[in-house]
């Protein structure tokens, strides 16, 4: 499915390149591409939190088929988190790169880029209308479309908030790269990634994601929705869910709010 660069389509402004890729979907017009603008609007994370960009930062998303075992489809936002850490690695080799469970990449233990992976279903009136190329390149007959959400900060980064923001122009030497040029790095380091899972499963990623991970063997709280629970973090399972040991045994988290240190 990624065998050759994915196309790139790049708005001077939208509201979110993550909602212009739902829209194109429940439209019946999926299709493998990526979405970048210039200038985005009303950016969002996790749980809806908006995202601040400002110009010359990346915003984008990319729009791809779900193959096979959709309910392993949630290993891929680590697959992403791994290409996102290359990328900005890439960018920026003299700096510590680090991921921080579920979705947030570390510059020296300050936020410089976050993801988020959604699943959309195709229409099903669009469903199974065409294939991988066939006269529409780039079109697939998936019943469900994955829809990765990235921004960078590449020269601001967000004051004001809860914990440290960084950017890349603070740790790269001359100009930052284009955000079509770090699209192009993501791009390819996603490929990578991507085929490494589909050909050998989450075993590899889950190891190599790990040995990224922030907070490793450190105090980590997770506020639940009936309760709060603190331990050291351990990794993650087979599933992705956050492992912690607590007094009480080993914890599984699959979704809550997270917060490294004591």
């Amino acid at each position: 499915m990624f065998s050759n660069p994915t196309p790139i389509k790049v708005y001077d402004s939208l509201d979110s390149t993550s909602s212009e890729a739902r829209r194109v979907i429940e439209a019946g017009q999926a299709r493998l591409e990526w979405i970048v603008a210039l200038e985005q609007t009303a950016g969002y994370g996790r749980r809806g939190a908006a995202w601040r960009q400002g110009t010359g930062d990346v915003a984008a998303s990319l729009m791809f088929p779900i193959e096979g075992d959709i309910a392993a489809a949630g290993q891929l936002s680590f697959v992403a988190a791994l290409a996102a850490a290359d990328a900005i690695d890439a960018c920026a080799p003299s700096v510590d790169v680090a991921l921080k469970w579920p979705n947030d990449i570390l510059l020296d233990g300050a936020k410089a880029a976050g993801l988020l992976l959604e699943m959309i279903p195709a229409p099903k009136a669009a469903a199974g209308t065409s294939n991988l190329g066939a006269s529409n390149p780039g079109t697939s007959n998936a019943e469900m479309w994955a829809v990765w959400g990235i921004g960078v900060n590449v020269v601001s980064k967000p004051e004001g908030l809860p914990y440290q923001a960084a950017r890349l122009l603070d740790v790269i030497d001359g100009a930052p790269p284009s955000p079509k040029a770090i699209v192009e790095m993501l791009d390819r380091a996603f490929r990578a990634h991507y085929e490494i899972w589909r050909g050998q499963g989450f075993a590899p990623i889950r190891a190599a994601w790990t040995q990224r991970a922030a907070g490793l063997g450190k105090p980590v709280t997770a506020r639940l929705p009936d309760r709060t629970v603190s331990g050291t973090f351990k990794g993650i399972d087979e599933t992705g869910a956050l492992v912690m040991a607590t007094e009480n045994g080993e914890e599984h988290i699959a979704a809550g709010a997270v917060f490294f240190g004591a």
